[in-house]
């Protein structure tokens, strides 16, 4: 019987210190699996022992392939941390695009976050952009240098609007947008895409009321 009492103290030491763990997790503290090991828990008046190999008593093992506790030094826990904002990101415009949009614009890669990003855009002078639309975004856009204009179209709600320098906008999920360049500068933007873009596919042609100067 005194067996029987220790396993079911040490059974329920185990099921606390599980409870911690997942409570520290949620409140994003991070656990390396090294710093279980050896670690006394004093529980219910009994010391449940996490012996070398990190597992705790009653048979509740820790595991690397665990998403509660991630193991110290991988890739999974660094992926963790930047999911959960636990770490900070600096970067300066690149010099040379990084893509070419769906729209013929040439792309920067800025920053984001896990519920959105921020990109660089810019058309060179004289040039109109193809029209589209995308499926499962929505952009706010902040222009920076040139002139130009800009469609955009909803249902029944359609307008042109000039753009330069300190004019923001938005363009909602599923609106049909085109815009060009007039002067000598590029037409250029930062935007702000919500969620973060998905990939290929996400932007499809629709009909502007310009013909396009550069390739979808």
């Amino acid at each position: 019987m005194e067996q029987d009492a220790w396993a079911g103290r040490t059974e329920s030491a185990a099921v606390l210190v599980r409870r911690i763990i997942e409570v520290r997790i949620t409140r994003r503290e991070f656990i390396p699996r090294a710093a279980l090991t050896g670690i006394s828990v004093a529980v219910i008046g009994c010391a449940a022992e996490v012996d070398s190999g990190g597992r705790l008593p009653g048979n509740a093992e820790t595991s690397d392939s665990s998403p509660s506790v991630p193991a110290a030094g991988t890739g999974r826990s660094r992926e963790k941390s930047r999911n959960g904002i636990m770490t900070f990101d600096t970067k300066r415009l690149p010099v040379m695009r990084d893509v070419v949009a769906p729209d013929g614009s040439d792309v920067r890669f800025l920053l984001g976050l896990k519920d959105g990003g921020m990109a660089h855009f810019e058309l060179p002078p004289g040039q109109t952009s193809t029209a589209v639309a995308h499926r499962t975004v929505e952009e706010i856009w902040f222009f920076l240098t040139g002139r130009g204009e800009l469609w955009r179209k909803q249902n029944d709600q359609e307008e042109v609007v000039a753009v330069e320098p300190n004019v923001c906008l938005t363009i909602p999920l599923g609106t049909h947008f085109q815009f060009r360049s007039f002067g000598d500068d590029p037409l250029a933007a930062v935007g702000i895409t919500m969620p973060t873009w998905p990939g290929e596919g996400e932007a499809y042609e629709v009909k502007g009321p310009w013909d396009a100067t550069v390739p979808l």
